[in-house]
């Protein structure tokens, strides 16, 4: 059921494994990407955070995605894209 939700959420919704590999991304982050780069939901399957968006590194949401795996507990961050 949460997949079925996260598929028809019209928010991007990405989830990253401990090597800041994609192992998710549902329909409107895959769109948000492919406008950003022209990646498509497959070929960011298969990248990690820093390959797909070499851009991000060092900015504001970069460093909080870092902080927020590095410690434990709920990170609570915004950004709008």
């Amino acid at each position: 059921r949460l997949e079925l939700v996260l598929e028809n959420m019209n928010t991007g919704f990405l989830i990253l494994d401990q090597n800041w590999r994609y192992v998710y991304a549902n329909p409107e982050a895959a769109a948000i990407t492919t406008r950003a780069n022209g990646t498509t939901r497959e070929q960011l399957l298969q990248t990690t955070l820093d390959d797909g968006f070499p851009e991000i590194v060092g900015t504001y949401l970069y460093n909080e995605l870092k902080r927020s795996m590095a410690e434990p507990g709920t990170s609570v961050f915004e950004v709008h894209l």
